[in-house]
């Protein structure tokens, strides 16, 4: 009967080992370190630390998708809306619209910074549903003294 505890015991610490370990694993994966002025892919729900600046920028959600998409003709070539939420300094400035239209830049200053939307991917398809988890965003953080 000891012999049979033991090894359920071993058993159950092991998952948990293991099972913290993979959390580890999936937590520091949405973390990706770039610097200042150097272009940057999030998906959704990554967040991205601008060294030596210790900015965070996570993107959030796509708010609005109305680009046109490939092989349609439209009136108007449409826009997308991501939203990314800022912490400067461990200081929470809240979350940013970012909308992309064909051949405007966006950018949104906050402090001596200013985030910009470069690009989002992919491109909506004819006849295809995009999903939240398909998006990425290519962002940008640059200095700027105002």
């Amino acid at each position: 009967m000891i012999n049979i505890q033991k090894i359920f015991s071993i058993i159950l610490i092991s998952i948990f080992i293991f099972g913290y370990q993979s959390l580890i694993n999936v937590s520091t994966a949405q973390l990706i370190t770039v610097h200042l002025g150097e272009p940057f892919k999030l998906k959704i729900n990554q967040e991205a630390l601008i060294m030596p600046e210790n900015i965070n920028i996570k993107f959030s959600t796509v708010e609005e998708d109305s680009r046109c998409p490939l092989d349609t003709q439209c009136v108007w070539p449409g826009q997308v809306n991501i939203v990314v939420n800022i912490i400067n300094q461990n200081q929470n400035l809240g979350a940013f619209n970012l909308i992309s239209r064909l051949g405007e830049k966006n950018i949104q200053y906050f402090d001596n910074y200013g985030v910009e939307l470069i690009k989002v991917t992919p491109w909506p398809q004819k006849n295809e549903r995009l999903e939240m988890s398909d998006y990425q965003a290519i962002l940008v953080v640059n200095e700027f003294t105002l």
